[in-house]
């Protein structure tokens, strides 16, 4: 989980550091700023979920076949439930 989190840390800061280094000394609505924070903690959210489902992918995936898999594998449909919907209210909300 560690590497999907610091993959998500360095896209933020890149993308952000474009849009301060875009803006640099102009002067900016805050409302513009309001967006681009929203739009940071959305994507944020949405690389945590799709992380979260691929790990939980591999452990149900690593367990030993005795097991059942069945538990994990609601948990990896219910994120990919979860994540579909968020994609689908980002674009009816930039729509």
């Amino acid at each position: 989980m560690t590497p999907v989190l610091l993959g998500i840390v360095i896209y933020l800061l890149l993308d952000a550091t474009a849009f301060a280094t875009t803006f640099h000394g102009v002067a900016v609505d805050a409302s513009v700023v309001r967006m681009k924070a929203k739009y940071w903690g959305w994507t944020a959210a949405l690389l945590a979920l799709c992380g979260l489902s691929m790990g939980l992918l591999a452990a149900g995936l690593a367990c030993p076949l005795a097991q059942t898999l069945l538990p994990h594998l609601i948990a990896v449909a219910a994120a990919g439930v979860v994540v579909g919907a968020l994609i689908a209210l980002i674009r009816l909300w930039r729509a």
